[in-house]
């Protein structure tokens, strides 16, 4: 893809960002992935509390860098372990997307195997 690749602009949502990571474990789970699965029972970790409701705007911006960095070490798990495939790489970019970090989120997801030509995808 030439130039910069297009992306979601979605508010952060660290609530739907849990049940995404969850999402993502349970696709991992179905893989040979050990050390996908170890980083993301730790994005998952990292957004328990979030589960049911956003935290206050100072513990939220923290969750946020740590599930963030916890979500690229998951990546870099999926591309080391060639698990990827276009559900979880899809799923990967929803995380982000809820951090709030849609245009990494883009990026993340293709390198977590989401086809470029998906439907799912920003234009």
């Amino acid at each position: 893809m030439d130039g910069p690749l297009p992306y979601f602009n979605v508010p952060q949502n660290l609530s739907h960002a849990a049940t995404v990571a969850a999402r993502i474990r349970a696709l991992i789970a179905e893989t040979d992935g050990r050390l996908s699965m170890d980083r993301a029972e730790v994005v998952c970790d990292a957004l328990a509390d979030c589960r049911h409701s956003d935290p206050d705007i100072e513990m939220a911006e923290a969750i946020k860098l740590s599930a963030e960095q916890a979500g690229v070490e998951l990546v870099e798990m999926i591309e080391l372990e060639r698990i990827g495939n276009d559900r979880i790489g899809q799923r990967v970019r929803n995380l982000f997307e809820n951090l709030g970090e849609g245009k990494l989120g883009s990026e993340m997801g293709l390198r977590a195997g989401e086809n470029p030509a998906s439907l799912q995808r920003p234009l």
